[in-house]
């Protein structure tokens, strides 16, 4: 075997760009070297040699290494042929190493430790000898009894390799590997994994029970498997499992030479993941699939996750690091592999060529931009046609405190649970919708739902609808927690609901501070909140009082959506952060709301019920004695300013007692306000604050009736007296309206 010294030699004095250079046109670039990578086709060049580091890497393929790894990749040669090719170009003599080869499953990460040489020390200086007459026996060095290793792994009969071959989808060629690399065996009848103490040697096993696994001898190290060389071959992988790393290697071909591959076991997740002693030039760690179930309610990550987050933290520094992903729907790569028997390029594909570095998640590319779907993103959950709110989205309900924007969002959430558009706004599908509050009682709650209810019957919601709204829809009510306790809470809680829509109502009781502070809000919302949504991927809606209504409400007609969606109190943090702002704000009607979406409202896909356009904003009232607690949309018309006077008192005429019923007759059987205005108005060359009165006294007098569209109708009585009698009725003159 080649000396250690050897190897060390040849990559020091080896130039790899003049090696490289002698198979691939290299151009410099700065202190490096770059050219079309010779592994995989290419137009432009994403190969690059760094002599400083004395290594090539490409960005293309992720094929890297050092010179001998280039020699062996380029040529096909094994690691021994590689080295012997090199020292001849460099005159070295290859000089043999005494030792006998270390067996591949012998290595652990401490046997890779770097020790720094000994210091010379002095002459030993001899003990003199015993004087005579020691009656004692010389006392006895104790033996120490060795692990035997070696018998566990005779014990593996063709019996065991056909049993492990069929039970975890090996190739029996692999299997019969194993045995020869001493990587396997038998121990009280079990199958058990070789455990190597820190010199390299193995000193006791993992075995498997019916239920777990244990180790003989008890006490001893319990360190990780190494399979390979992790400091010379192109690719070391990272497991948790020893079946999912021979389930792996079996598919890379590992035990055919030359094996590029090396692999490490930590066995399970929460062991041997320090990998800093050892300088691997490149790691790729395949992480299992672990189910939300398994979630830490205190760091939020699965045990694989956390497993991960360890080997990043520990992994040498000059370690290029990526992540594998197998398929999201098998637990992990032995099941993947066993199930769906891919092919050898599909294994390499997704564990080597695929793998991402961490840091690089989520980084995308034109070409992946140009490749999404829009039309059919199935994140996009809420006015999902024009992806109005989605996955991890957020809104903010902004109105008066007192008006009922409770029951206004209970409304929506109901309409969520059950899949049926509300106002126009169409959901993906019947949604799992959890309403966290604080100020509702159960008395509240019920009186809400009894609404909702009326509602349902009211526009005929199928049974199948109503089952949904019944099973999707939980209320919980907190009125503790704030802040960044409030928010790992909520993790939790939609974690176990497994809710798509969580309503927060209202936002104060949970802020846990002084809202007002932009500070505040950007900790809440940007850090604490806003990561429950990524991890989640549950959208919120936030709701939120106004301040004191302007004292001018007329100065409100010439606000853009901007001004409205800063109505709220506190930081305009608030709607910084939110992808969707809902504002609801009372009209000069008394009773007649508007709804704005003030921002990405042209999405939501909102209508208008009595014309049929999508719109930004509705009116809306509320409901009637039949419909409960509850909001419909109804008729509004802004009124016109009237015009300012000139100077002077105004026509003499007008202050003239007339009888209202006289002006029935230019009012339509189905009118509007606005329109029963215009239309007095005309007939009767009349200012607008007489014809309000005229049609405020209609209304009073019980001429003319709302009806629950919105609609002003003529009532029986109205259709009498303008049949019958049109004189002047002294009780019913303007001028009683106007004082």
């Amino acid at each position: 075997m080649i000396s250690e010294h050897t190897i060390e030699r040849i990559r020091q004095e080896a130039d790899i760009a003049s090696i490289i250079g002698g198979f691939v046109n290299l151009k410099k670039s700065g202190s490096a070297y770059e050219a079309c990578c010779p592994f995989h086709n290419e137009k432009s060049p994403s190969f690059k040699v760094t002599p400083d580091k004395g290594r090539f890497h490409c960005f293309g393929c992720g094929k890297g290494g050092d010179v001998i790894q280039f020699i062996q990749e380029h040529e096909g040669k094994s690691f021994i042929d590689a080295v012997e090719y090199l020292g001849q170009k460099l005159g070295l003599t290859i000089e043999d190493d005494d030792l006998p080869p270390t067996p591949a499953g012998r290595l652990s990460i401490s046997a890779y430790r770097y020790e720094e040489p000994l210091p010379e020390l002095p002459p030993a200086v001899e003990d003199p000898e015993p004087e005579e007459d020691d009656d004692l026996p010389p006392l006895a060095k104790p033996v120490k009894k060795s692990f035997d290793w070696k018998s566990k792994v005779e014990a593996f009969t063709d019996e065991h390799a056909a049993k492990l071959a069929e039970w975890r989808g090996f190739s029996r060629e692999f299997v019969d590997w194993l045995k020869r690399e001493q990587l396997i065996g038998v121990h009280n009848g079990s199958f058990a994994i070789p455990v190597a103490g820190p010199d390299g040697e193995v000193n006791r096993c993992h075995y498997r029970l019916p239920k777990g696994w244990a180790y003989f001898p008890k006490e001893g190290d319990s360190t990780a498997l190494v399979v390979g060389d992790p400091l010379h071959a192109a690719h070391t992988l990272i497991f948790e499992s020893q079946w999912d790393a021979f389930s792996v290697l079996d598919l890379l071909g590992h035990h055919f030479d030359p094996a590029p591959f090396a692999a490490i076991i930590t066995r399970g997740a929460n062991s041997n993941t320090d990998v800093s002693k050892l300088p691997i030039p490149n790691l790729i760690a395949v992480p299992q699939n672990d189910p939300d179930e398994k979630r830490s309610k205190t760091t939020g990550r699965t045990p694989a996750e956390e497993w991960l987050h360890k080997i990043t933290e520990n992994k040498n520094s000059d370690t290029e690091f990526a992540v594998a992903q197998i398929p999201k729907d098998h637990k992990d790569a032995n099941d993947w592999i066993r199930d769906t028997n891919p092919s050898n390029e599909e294994v390499f594909r997704r564990i080597v060529e695929t793998a991402q570095n961490p840091a690089l998640k989520g980084v995308l590319t034109v070409d992946d931009l140009l490749d999404y779907d829009t039309q059919n993103d199935e994140s996009s959950l809420i006015g999902y046609e024009k992806r109005f709110l989605g996955r991890g989205g957020s809104m903010v309900v902004i109105g008066q405190s007192g008006i009922g924007k409770s029951t206004l969002t209970t409304g929506f959430a109901s309409h969520a649970a059950a899949g049926v558009p509300w106002n126009g706004i169409k959901f993906r599908k019947p949604l799992k919708t959890l309403v966290i509050q604080a100020e509702n009682d159960e008395g509240d709650l019920k009186e809400m739902l009894d609404g909702v209810f009326a509602i349902m019957r009211r526009d005929t919601f199928t049974k199948e609808q109503i089952r949904a709204f019944r099973k999707n829809l939980i209320f919980r009510q907190e009125t503790e927690k704030t802040g960044e306790e409030f928010c790992k809470w909520l993790e939790s809680v939609i974690r176990e609901t497994k809710a798509d829509l969580v309503l927060i109502d209202p936002l104060l009781s949970y802020i846990g501070d002084d809202i007002s502070q932009q500070k505040v809000a950007s900790q809440f919302l940007r850090n604490w909140l806003q990561p429950v949504l990524k991890r989640t991927g549950a959208m919120i809606t936030v709701i939120h009082h106004t301040g004191k209504p302007p004292k001018d409400r007329s100065s409100m007609k010439s606000w853009s959506d901007s001004d409205y969606s800063y109505l709220g109190i506190g930081s305009s943090e608030l709607v910084n952060w939110a992808r969707a702002v809902m504002v609801i704000v009372e009209t000069k009607e008394p009773g007649t709301f508007q709804l704005r979406i003030t921002k990405r409202g042209k999405r939501a896909g909102m209508v208008d019920q009595f014309t049929g356009h999508v719109v930004n904003q509705i009116y809306l009232r509320h409901g009637g004695f039949a419909e409960g607690q509850s909001w419909q949309q109804t008729r509004y018309e802004e009124e016109e300013e009237e015009p300012k006077r000139g100077p002077g008192r105004p026509p003499k005429s007008e202050n003239k007692p007339v009888s209202v019923e006289g002006y029935l007759r230019y009012v339509g059987a189905c009118t509007t306000h606005q329109d029963a205005l215009k239309a007095i108005m005309g007939g009767n060359n009349m200012s607008i604050v007489r014809a309000k009165a005229v049609v405020t006294e209609m209304i009073r007098v019980g001429l003319l009736v709302r009806g629950a569209d919105g609609f002003y109708r003529k009532s029986e009585l109205a259709r009498t007296r303008s049949s019958t009698d049109e004189s002047p009725h002294e009780e019913n003159t303007v001028e009683r309206c106007l004082l």
